[in-house]
C-alpha cells in the first residue's frame, strides 16, 4: 500500500459509502431535502452512482495513489457544485455546513493519504 496515512482515506471511504446507500434508498430526509436544492428525479438517480464509483476510486487509490488524487480531485468538483445548488436556494451558511465540512476532509485525505504516494 503506497497510501502514507490511510486511516484517513478509509474513513472518508466508509462515509461516503454510507452517504451513498443512503441516497441509493432514498432516506425521506436526503430527498426531501435533493427536492428543496431543485435537483431533478434524474439527477437524483445519478447521484448515488457517482458516490459509489469514488467511494470505489478512492479504494482503488490506495493501492495507485493517483488515481485517489484524482477521485479527490473530482469529488471537489462534486461539492462544488453541491455549493452552486445551495447558493440557488438561497441556503443559511448551517445549510452550506455539512457539504463545507466534507469539501476540507476531502482535501485532508488528499494532501495526508494520497499526495505523498505519488
Amino acid at each position: 500500500m503506497d497510501v502514507s496515512l490511510p486511516v484517513f482515506a478509509i474513513m472518508l471511504i466508509v462515509a461516503l459509502g454510507a452517504d451513498a446507500i443512503a441516497c441509493a434508498i432514498p432516506i425521506e430526509y436526503i430527498k426531501n431535502d435533493l427536492d428543496r436544492l431543485g435537483c431533478s428525479p434524474a439527477l437524483q438517480r445519478v447521484i448515488p452512482v457517482l458516490k459509489f464509483a469514488a467511494v470505489a476510486g478512492l479504494a482503488a487509490g490506495l493501492w495507485v495513489p493517483r488515481l485517489g488524487v484524482a477521485t479527490c480531485a473530482a469529488l471537489l468538483l462534486y461539492f462544488a457544485a453541491a455549493f452552486a445548488f445551495h447558493k440557488r436556494a438561497n441556503d443559511t451558511f448551517a445549510q452550506y455546513l455539512p457539504a463545507a465540512v466534507v469539501s476540507v476532509c476531502i482535501v485532508a485525505v488528499m494532501v495526508f493519504s494520497y499526495v505523498p504516494g505519488v
